[in-house]
């Protein structure tokens, strides 16, 4: 289910949500989901991975995990609009599994710069 205009709210709420709790790093957050976010959409699971992208680039912890972060999601169900947090365990999940995508791709920047080099 694809809900682009909740979407989009969401991501302006996060980005005042990074002004509101200190704001230097407002900038990279919009930045960061102007880069990232897709304009005809993304499901729940996209949105909820580029939410633990933006806050693990932009908050001052240096390393995200379930107990320093809380992530809720909206959705609308019929004429309601329904809030969930997230348990921990899925928060963690989120987070491992960003980590495990983010050293991937690490990995593949330092192979791509060891062979040209060659």
């Amino acid at each position: 289910v694809k809900c682009t205009s909740c979407e989009k709210t969401l991501c302006e709420k996060a980005v005042v949500s990074t002004q509101s709790t200190g704001g230097h790093n407002h900038a990279a957050a919009v930045s960061l989901l102007k880069q990232e976010f897709k304009e005809e959409g993304v499901d729940l699971k996209e949105a909820l991975h580029l939410a633990v992208k933006v806050l693990s680039k932009t908050l001052d912890i240096n390393k995200l995990s379930s107990d320093k972060i809380q992530i809720a999601t909206l959705t609308r169900e019929g004429d309601r609009t329904m809030i969930k947090v997230l348990s921990d365990a899925d928060t963690g999940k989120l987070v491992v599994e960003y980590e495990a995508e983010a050293k991937k791709l690490e990995e593949e920047k330092k192979k791509a710069a060891g062979s040209s080099k060659k």
